[in-house]
């Protein structure tokens, strides 16, 4: 009975708080929600402490990164530089303002162009690549190194002499290096361009490569014996001869003076017009083995004592892949805008076509005498007023009908552009068939002594 009492008289109580709680609002505690807060006090610090380290340990690794893939590269282990997502930089040189050219009409002969297909990527697989490479072995032994020629983002260029052991016959060759071996970015582009080198073909309007020496890290490249094109055409200037004819009110006109004797060490019209020729023979090469150069521009073009052309610097060139392009993914080196088609750095691509943009501002270089292309725009405009029409101005020492394909050349959408053969075709018909016939002659000759050059430096004649 007593516990019935108590249990009757505990009875109102308790209704009588829950009455109270209700009124006031209060909540029934739960019974778990002490033992959440407690795991939570328990395990909540030790999640916050991993969370901390794991974010030291990925800065840590962002660090080091840089290093151990440079080490990879060094060892072989690498053979192809690994990216990040970034933007290419832009260099903008500026002085004067150049107008919008008054006519964007095309040479009237030019037909309707078509978009080559799509080939398979050819890729560099390691095992002949690395073969190639034993096969351009060149002893160190027999290599002297001299002066300084040219430094730059892609390396240092020497010239050099290779002695015949037998004979002791010396050949005078450019030797180049990497800047400085903790450089990670001009590590990745020099290791680029000796996979390039190896991989291409030979062609007598591309600088041959002559051999390799592992045990310094050095690519031995022939002597052009001048040179590049563009100090070439500017030491010219002086004593240029143009042969374009005038009318009578001073207009240019599509014709040129027939001189009857040419001497080797004058500059002619007509010699720009075999140097474009050239350079579009050698890109054609290029593109039909499916690669983009990227840096297309007279100061990686040679010329020799007999007026043939030599294509370089190919520290920047790619394959192009499956999709038809090259996608720019990381930060490769400073890029020249006004060499770099639009496309280029509006979403980072490039493919042949970009090349033919290039071309067409080697081909204002060639036609002013070597003159640097400069526009007064900001980065941040140069789209806009492409864009918008605006273009450099018409070379001094061209045509009319070489000014109009330039233009061509300068298309805003890629595939409005003509193709290297096409570019090809265009300056051979502006040539002639009796000149194109003497150029091909010297390239033949040039091909030919690439090819015993090659072979007596590697000890096979």
């Amino acid at each position: 009975m007593p516990f019935a009492a108590a249990a009757s008289a505990s009875e109102p109580l308790t209704s009588n708080r829950q009455n109270r709680m209700h009124q006031s609002g209060q909540r029934r505690p739960r019974s778990g929600s002490f033992e959440i807060e407690k795991y939570f006090k328990r395990f909540g610090y030790g999640f916050l402490v991993l969370l901390i380290c794991g974010f030291l340990a990925l800065g840590l690794a962002t660090i080091l990164w840089p290093f151990l893939e440079n080490y990879l590269f060094q060892s072989g282990f690498l053979s192809t530089p690994t990216t990040s997502s970034s933007q290419p930089v832009l260099i903008l040189t500026s002085s004067t303002s150049i107008p919008s050219p008054t006519s964007t009409e095309r040479p009237s002969a030019t037909p309707s162009i078509t978009r080559r297909p799509n080939r398979q990527q050819p890729r560099l697989e390691l095992e002949p690549l690395l073969d190639k490479k034993q096969q351009y072995t060149i002893d160190e032994k027999n290599l002297k190194m001299s002066d300084v020629i040219e430094q730059g983002s892609f390396g240092i260029v020497r010239k050099g002499v290779i002695t015949m052991k037998n004979s002791g016959l010396e050949l005078l060759v450019l030797v180049k290096s990497a800047p400085t071996i903790r450089d990670h970015l001009q590590q990745k582009l020099f290791s680029n361009e000796k996979e390039i080198l190896c991989s291409l073909e030979q062609h007598p309007n591309i600088l041959s490569l002559i051999g390799l020496v592992p045990t310094s890290d050095l690519i031995v490249l022939e002597f052009p014996d001048t040179e590049d094109l563009g100090r070439h055409l500017r030491n010219y200037r002086p004593d240029f001869l143009d042969q374009i004819v005038y009318s009578e009110n001073k207009m240019k006109t599509d014709e040129y003076r027939k001189i009857e004797s040419i001497e080797e060490n004058s500059l002619y019209t007509i010699d720009l017009i075999s140097f474009a020729y050239q350079i579009a023979n050698g890109m054609s090469h290029l593109a039909s083995l499916q690669y983009v150069h990227r840096d297309l521009a007279l100061h990686n073009i040679f010329v020799t004592k007999n007026k043939t052309i030599r294509i370089g610097g190919f520290g920047l060139a790619r394959i192009i892949d499956k999709n038809g392009y090259h996608r720019i993914t990381s930060l490769e080196a400073p890029l020249h805008v006004l060499w770099m088609a639009p496309e280029t750095f509006r979403n980072n691509t490039t493919d042949e076509k970009s090349d033919v943009w290039s071309f067409g501002v080697c081909l204002y270089e060639l036609f002013t005498l070597g003159k640097t292309p400069n526009l007064d725009v900001r980065i941040e405009d140069v789209e806009m007023f492409l864009k918008s029409g605006g273009r450099l101005p018409e070379p001094t020492f061209c045509t009319p009908k070489v000014y109009n394909f330039m233009k061509w050349c300068w298309e805003f959408e890629p595939k409005k552009r003509p193709c290297f053969s096409r570019c090809v075709e265009f300056f051979s018909s502006e040539l002639g068939d009796p000149l194109v016939k003497k150029v091909h002659e010297k390239l033949d000759e040039e091909f030919s002594s690439q090819q015993k050059l090659n072979n007596w430096a590697r000890g096979k004649l």
